[in-house]
């Protein structure tokens, strides 16, 4: 029985009893919060956010926006995933007039998620929460190490899934799937083969030569008959970034660094054709090596700077990877994070449930 469990079990007595003896109320959403603003909705946003103990019953039960009541807002809004920035907008909205019946329902969803996975998971293991964008690197118990990812749209979702991993592999050369050949990159080189170079792309062509994208002929094919295999060569623009992770599964599916920074910024981080991009790849892969002596900064800088491709590492440890989706998640306070159902995976989950 892990503490994770444990909270998710206290959590569902809380909200069960609140189901049961409180009443609920739609907190109007007509209106954008702000701190330091007076509006009249204000007192329903403190009589919710009383409800879910993140203002103490005897607070004030006043119009104003206080410093208090920013700091609470703050908090409810980083447990939940938003922007915490202490406005309260839609997304803020959306998770405080969830009912406390849906809390409880998402609740028994993801323990009956995460009974799956209770069986001995080993020493090591590397849980990604692909709907709350995050990822635990776990070793004896222990939290090691987490970050923030991106993970498939809803289009290219990330599967769920269990694997070994076997190898760090720095500098790596990316093979670029036909699917995105054809869906983005064909056009790009067609209008301008210059892109190829800029980009850090090799074309190969069926024997495994270089071909020059200057000397072929673009208007003799279309993204479907073009025939060259496209290789994407370390470099500040490759896709996997330094660094990727591997775990050899049937979805070539894998843990990687990406140029993209940027969009580590945003709240929700459904972005990838499938992988998971890695926040601080670089950190993580030290966290891994842990030997210090052999795999220091340094060395592992001097590696990336090296510019050569295809640094392989294994990992001589058993290392499990999951990929796991809860909608429900612990925090470091305590407390249970409520994340966007972005696959919508939990209405048939629920169903199973209760049909069961």
């Amino acid at each position: 029985n892990t503490p994770f469990y444990s909270q998710m079990r206290e959590a569902l007595a809380y909200y069960r009893e609140l189901a049961d003896s409180e009443q609920f109320f739609l907190v109007p959403d007509t209106v954008v919060l702000k701190p330091g603003q007076s509006h009249p909705n204000v007192r329903m946003l403190r009589a919710r956010l009383k409800q879910l103990s993140y203002l103490l019953p005897n607070s004030p039960e006043t119009e104003y926006f206080d410093d208090q009541l920013e700091a609470a807002t703050q908090l409810f809004q980083k447990d939940n995933g938003i922007d915490n920035d202490g406005v309260v907008g839609k997304q803020s909205y959306q998770v405080l007039n969830m009912t406390f019946q849906a809390r409880v329902d998402r609740l028994r969803v993801n323990m009956d998620r995460y009974r799956w996975i209770r069986q001995d998971v080993g020493q090591e293991v590397i849980v990604v929460n692909i709907a709350g964008y995050e990822l635990y690197y776990l070793r004896d118990g222990e939290l090691r190490w987490e970050t923030p990812v991106m993970v498939g749209t809803i289009d290219t979702r990330t599967p769920i899934f269990q694997a070994q991993l076997r190898y760090l592999e720095f500098n790596p050369t990316w093979n670029v799937p036909r699917s995105i050949v054809q869906r983005s990159l064909f056009g790009k080189f067609a209008a301008n083969p210059q892109y190829v170079v800029d980009k850090g792309y090799r074309l190969f062509d069926s024997n495994g030569a270089v071909v020059d994208p200057f000397t072929i002929n673009w208007s003799n094919y279309s993204s479907r008959t073009f025939p060259f295999r496209v290789v994407q060569m370390p470099g500040p623009d490759n896709a996997m970034g330094q660094v990727k992770f591997m775990f050899p599964n049937r979805h070539a599916v894998y843990l990687h660094d990406t140029p993209s920074k940027a969009l580590f910024s945003r709240t929700q981080r459904a972005f990838s054709a499938g992988c998971i991009r890695v926040k601080n790849p670089l950190d993580f892969a030290r966290a891994l090596l842990d030997d210090p002596a052999q795999w220091s900064d340094d060395r592992i800088q001097q590696l990336v700077d090296s510019g050569e491709p295809q640094q392989v590492v294994r990992i001589q440890r058993q290392i499990n990877v999951m990929l796991m989706y809860w909608t429900v998640s612990p925090t470091v306070s305590s407390r249970i994070q409520f994340h966007p159902d972005v696959y919508q995976l939990d209405a048939a989950a629920l169903a199973a449930l209760n049909a069961g």
